[in-house]
């Protein structure tokens, strides 16, 4: 079975929520629609291509995409 996974940010505030089953309601926060996250999309496209999530994880910042870091940064900081 495969299962979904999404991750989104709130532009207001940065809450950040995953959605483990997913609705038909788009979440929000702060009074407005809550924008789903492309990291997650580009993590696991790049793992997939390499054929395991190591590659994407031993990738140092400078090699993470521009447009991915600054979710890089934050999601580090919510697991350290």
């Amino acid at each position: 079975m495969s299962e979904q996974f999404s991750i989104y940010r709130c532009n207001e505030c940065g809450c950040m929520i995953e959605i483990i089953k997913p609705g038909k309601d788009t979440p929000s926060c702060c009074g407005k629609a809550m924008e789903t996250l492309e990291y997650k999309c580009w993590f696991y496209e790049t793992a997939q291509e390499a054929g395991t999530v190591a590659a994407p994880q031993s990738m140092t910042v400078e090699e993470i995409p521009e447009e991915h870091r600054k979710t890089y940064r934050r999601l580090k900081e919510l697991v350290e």
